[in-house]
Order: structure tokens, then sequence, then C-alpha cells
């Protein structure tokens, strides 16, 4: 199994890895790590809802647009973004 882990606050860590048994259940497991190395909480996402969460990323980051949790200092708004460009969400 190949994953990606990443350190986050109060030393802890988010695993992000696809078992066989994820990969039968069409998922991407989400682990939070504690400080401890002790796995508390795991989540199994939809592959095509992680799919949508990067590409969804990725438009936020290409296009500057302002987001809460993505890009807070974001030059575009969103709203003003998507309607002069005939984009409807």
């Amino acid at each position: 199994m190949n994953s990606i882990e990443v350190e986050i606050n109060n030393e802890g860590k988010l695993r992000v890895s696809q078992t066989e048994t994820d990969k039968a259940r069409c998922g991407i497991a989400l682990e939070s790590i504690d400080h401890k190395g002790q796995v508390y909480r795991r989540d199994l996402i939809d592959e095509g809802d992680f799919v949508m969460l990067m590409n969804f990323y990725r438009y936020i980051k290409d296009y500057d647009l302002k987001d809460d949790f993505i890009n807070r200092d974001g030059l575009n708004d969103r709203t003003e973004f998507e309607k002069s460009n005939g984009i409807i969400m």
C-alpha cells in the first residue's frame, strides 16, 4: 500500500492511502493520527468525490478566487468571476 502522510497541527499527521479493500469499495482512506501515532479517525472518501475535491481546489487556485477554506487572500470574487464567465455552479 502506498500512502501520503502530511504533518498537521499538534504534531499529528494526516494519511491518505488506498488499500485493496478500499479500492474494492471505490474509496480512498483518510486517517487522522495523533501525536502518539494512534489513528483516532478514519474516513473512506468516494474516489469520485476525492477527484472532485482536487478539481475544486485547482479551480479556486487557477483563477485566484476568494474562498474561506482554500484561498482566503484570493484576488477574484468567485460569484462575480462565475457570472462574468457564464459559469453556473
